[in-house]
């Protein structure tokens, strides 16, 4: 779009495009939701629109009493007027006229006193006590009035926003029919190349072709070859139809075709190129080989918690186990001490690597517990609490990095002749594909959360056999309309292809539904190692069955110049000399040295001095410091993470003379 001159104008129509839009969106639910609000509250027609005030009340009972006061006191006038009438008779015959007089004044107060009637303050009081519910009412009718003209106002600039987004639209329309782009039929929708009505992914090999050409036209008009690979992917018809357009266009092509046809001038086989069939012009300088290459396996199997996956992986030929959750403990299978940390977890698997005849298929179960040693030795190594203290997604990056670096690792593994199993527990999640309606259930490893967008993709990948175990349940109707139904079966299979609802995969045609049984793929296996490899041999110490500690014991006890002191047996080192056996007394880790640690040094015969020699030497802490003082940051991020260095360093004051 740049080339052609709209680049700039189209990405500010988009973006004003989306801003509306958003803006629209947000407006449309605020006017949504003020509609709900409003249908939902209760209306009173019977109460006043304001809200009614108990001062006012209050003051218009004040007022009646005060006219009830007056009253009163009219009627205190009156009777004063009759005893002026008493008086006027006792003195009648002296004021005649004045009892006249009096006798009106008296008629005149009589009727105004008849006139005058008391207000009634029982309504009022009534309205005061009844006040609450009724301001309660008011409320609530305004409220759904105000609910109401703010719905009806959010309605009209979510309108307002529609048609500003159709306006952008049509502008953007415009823009693009006035442009010169290099094909027919291509256009640009939300920043993304559409060609035939279809975006980049979507289309076939040859429309991606042609329209790279087209591009690559359109950027340099003075090009006069392009290169291009993979042309196979036009048929005959495409291939014709573009070579028409390249003869219009004045534009050669030297591209690389995959083709048994005689539309190819140039054509290389078994690395050599010929002519004619006859002249040799070039020859590979690499050897090329044929044929099937028969290698271990690289296996994955992940599943729902219980289906068996450990028996599964226990039925390969002579498996090793690196037991990360602690899963094998009821099976009678060969192990290694469960690793502590992430370096004890590399440390084993190079040992293996070391004495490949120690076994024909290393397993590791399971992968997703050996992330969080991942996660844990990354964190450790960069002094953060926690993945996401590194932020911007960074700390998921080293975590791919690293587990990336495992899974070569693992690969060495497979060099030197032995399967690699890797189990996994399976996670459920919601997927929508993007241009269909709905969701479905899909099942993927369990790696975490966010980091299976960094870590799955990179074992899925690594993995010749991806299998999805799962229980095999049939849906039964119980009545003739299918209304009513149970479950049935449970059998326990396994998928060997990719669904939809599942990853799988495998690279060795297999059918896509086997019986979860180790059987259904024995024939996929490598059972030997020795015949393509030189086997580093390694003594073996025997102990005399005489001496073979009950297989139920879980501890030792040895008597040290500390005290006695409880150990594992599998740490104590033994050795043997014709029916004798001498049990070397062990170097005493203090309990108070976390176990990743200790198993560490247990497991190269570190001391707890040899440790603070180096730490001194290091400048970390002085020398004498006790272990207890030191940080656990710098235990967990110094001495566990970092402890190849640091076990480096001891070896070195090993060798020094005295």
């Amino acid at each position: 779009m740049q080339i052609i001159g709209i680049g700039e104008k189209l990405y500010q129509l988009d973006a004003e495009e989306q801003r509306i839009y958003n803006r629209r969106y947000e407006v449309g639910r605020i006017a949504d939701q003020k509609k709900k609000y409003a249908s939902e509250l209760e209306i009173y027609p019977d109460v006043p629109k304001e809200l009614v005030s108990a001062a006012d009340l209050i003051r218009q009972q004040q007022a009646i009493l005060a006219r009830n006061g007056e009253n009163q006191r009219k009627r205190q006038m009156c009777q004063q007027y009759e005893e002026e009438l008493a008086k006027a008779q006792i003195a009648f015959d002296e004021a005649k006229n004045r009892l006249k007089e009096a006798e009106a004044a008296v008629s005149v107060a009589r009727k105004s006193a008849a006139d005058l009637q008391d207000e009634s303050t029982a309504e009022l009081e009534a309205n005061i006590s009844d006040i609450d519910r009724l301001n309660i009412k008011i409320r609530a009718n305004m409220d759904r009035e105000k609910a109401e003209i703010e719905a009806e106002e959010y309605s009209q600039q979510y309108d307002e926003l529609t048609k500003s987004i159709e306006d952008i639209r049509e502008q953007r329309l415009k823009l693009l029919e006035s442009a010169d782009l290099p094909l027919p039929e291509l256009s640009v929708e939300n920043g993304e190349l559409v060609y035939r009505g279809n975006k980049w992914d979507n289309m076939s090999g040859s429309e991606q072709l042609k329209v790279a050409t087209a591009i690559v036209r359109k950027l340099n008009p003075n090009c006069g070859f392009v290169l291009m690979d993979k042309l196979e992917q036009m048929d005959q018809d495409t291939l014709n139809e573009f070579g028409k357009w390249l003869e219009q266009e004045q534009l050669q092509v030297i591209a690389t075709r995959v083709s048994s046809g005689k539309e190819c001038s140039v054509i290389i086989e078994d690395g050599y190129v010929y002519v004619d069939k006859t002249a040799l012009v070039y020859r590979l300088k690499f050897q090329i080989t044929r044929g099937l290459i028969v290698k271990p396996q690289k296996v994955v199997v992940y599943g729902p918690e219980g289906i068996g996956k450990t028996t599964f992986a226990a039925d390969f030929p002579d498996p090793l186990f690196i037991d990360t959750e602690g899963s094998t403990n009821v099976y009678d299978v060969a192990r290694l001490p469960a690793p502590t940390s992430w370096t004890m977890l590399l440390d084993e698997v190079r040992e293996v690597i070391k004495n490949p005849t120690c076994c024909k298929t290393l397993v590791i179960d399971t992968i997703d517990w050996a992330e969080q040693l991942c996660v844990g030795h990354v964190c450790a190594k960069n002094g953060k609490n926690g993945i996401e203290d590194f932020g911007y997604g960074s700390g998921y990056i080293f975590v791919r990095e690293e587990f990336g670096r495992f899974l070569n690792l693992l690969s060495d593994v497979i060099e030197v002749g032995i399967n690699v199993v890797l189990t996994a527990h399976m996670q459920m999640r919601k997927f929508e594909l993007p241009n269909e309606g709905g969701s479905f259930d899909r099942y993927e490893l369990k790696l975490g959360k966010k980091t299976s967008s960094q870590t799955a993709p990179l074992v899925k990948e690594w993995a010749d056999m991806l299998l999805f175990a799962n229980y095999k349940t049939i849906v039964i109707a119980q009545d003739k309309d299918g209304k009513k139904c149970k479950a049935a079966g449970g059998e326990r299979v396994m998928y060997t292809t990719h669904h939809p609802n599942w990853d799988a995969k495998n690279r060795q045609d297999l059918p896509e539904e086997l019986p979860f049984d180790f059987k259904s793929i024995r024939g996929c296996l490598v059972y030997s190692n020795t015949e393509a490899l030189q086997p580093v041999l390694q003594p073996v110490v025997m102990q005399p069955e005489t001496l073979a500690a009950p297989v139920a014991s879980a501890t030792a006890i040895i008597d040290t110049p500390s005290g006695l002191i409880s150990v594992d047996p599998a740490l104590i080192p033994v050795t043997a000399s014709g029916d004798t056996v001498a049990v070397q007394t062990p170097k005493v880790i203090p309990s108070y040295v976390p176990k990743a640690l200790a198993d560490l040094m247990a497991s190269e015969g570190v001391t707890l001095a040899e440790i603070q020699k180096v730490v001194a030497q290091r400048g970390y802490y002085p020398e004498g410091t006790p272990f207890e003082n030191y940080a656990e940051d710098f235990v967990q991020g110094c001495l566990i993470g970092a402890w190849p260095n640091v076990f480096a360093l001891i070896k070195e004051n090993r060798e020094i003379p005295f």
